[in-house]
């Protein structure tokens, strides 16, 4: 796992595309951050930015994981060993998921920070660290955190498709400029042809086959909660509902177990050659 983890943080995408995104992250929170800000706007902060930054990290940081051995020549040492596939590739899947669940915690983290910093100066009680809204009995950072974990199971099938690819190409390049393709184009769905196409039959089955994909899952517009106030419609509007979360979950695991397990195959099968 360490092993894994050195060579994750030697790709030099990681630095130069993180340290843009993180440009990019701290200019759109100090940007919004100048006025009295409030838990509102700190609850659509995934929806607006984290739906953008959150696969960016993604995409540059795990594109090369599964291409490295193949690029430095290292496969055959690692195929050799009688468990070494099996663990290799253990290995990488666990590395991509805790650098998933830290590069969240960092964008959420210093959203989260740079929102809060006029808030606490503030003195009017509507804008109090401590307020609590009446949803599904959690406070503020409680809501937002469940926010957070959710922007990160949406990305699990980015996840495993990023790595799917990784294995098959096995170009670095190529499988950024794909996912990035992939993801962009549903990106300019949702935000441009998506609120302007007349709705119609066939829009209405391209609706629901896209209802949940991956900017819908990571921007949590699939869960129903992106904001504030969809939260209290969908989970509060007859009492406590968790039903919306039951099936967004459902093809998360149904689609990353598929990419998961072609993975795999395809890993293996490049052994045996």
């Amino acid at each position: 796992m360490r092993y894994e983890l050195k060579k994750l943080l030697g790709f030099r995408e990681i630095w130069v595309g993180g340290l843009l995104l993180t440009a990019y992250l701290l200019f759109a929170v100090i940007t919004e951050s100048s006025g009295a800000q409030d838990w509102p706007l700190v609850y659509q902060f995934i929806t607006r930015f984290g739906s953008i930054l959150f696969p960016g990290f993604l995409i540059i940081g795990l594109s090369r994981l599964f291409c490295y051995e193949y690029n430095e020549h290292t496969e055959p040492l690692i195929h050799a060993c009688k468990s070494g596939k099996k663990k290799t590739f253990q290995h990488k899947i666990g590395i991509s998921a805790l650098y998933a669940v830290c590069i969240a915690i960092f964008i959420a983290g210093t959203a989260f920070i740079v929102y809060m910093l006029p808030v606490r100066t503030k003195t009017s009680p509507s804008a109090s660290f401590d307020q609590i809204y009446s949803v599904l009995n959690l406070s503020n950072v409680g809501l937002y955190s469940c926010q957070v974990l959710l922007m990160i199971a949406g990305g699990v099938p980015l996840i495993g498709f990023i790595l799917l690819l990784s294995v098959i190409v096995r170009r670095g390049t190529v499988v950024m400029f794909i996912s990035g393709a992939l993801y962009g184009s549903f990106l300019i769905y949702n935000t441009l042809i998506r609120p302007r196409i007349y709705i119609s039959h066939i829009f209405l089955i391209l609706d629901n086959l896209f209802k949940y994909n991956p900017v819908n899952l990571i921007n949590l517009e699939g869960f129903g909660c992106g904001d504030f106030w969809s939260i209290q419609d969908n989970y509060m509007s007859n009492g406590i509902n968790a039903f919306p979360l039951i099936t967004p979950l459902l093809v998360i695991a149904v689609v990353t177990a598929i990419e998961l397990a072609i993975a795999y195959v395809a890993w293996t099968r490049r052994a045996r050659k």
